[in-house]
């Protein structure tokens, strides 16, 4: 895209907790497994990212 003179800007926060991803969060292997594939090693509530 750059050599198309397209820029882009995302935010990718990885899986954000909310109801539909609860049952992740419930079993701990699994969710130490997902924070394990966010640089930041953390999940966060949905505030945090829309306010």
């Amino acid at each position: 895209m750059a050599a198309d003179g397209i820029r882009v800007d995302a935010v990718c926060p990885g899986m954000i907790r909310t109801p539909l991803t609860e049952a992740v969060y419930r079993d701990d292997a699994t969710h130490q497994a997902r924070r394990a594939l966010v640089p930041w090693a953390a999940s966060a509530p949905p505030k945090m990212w829309a306010p």
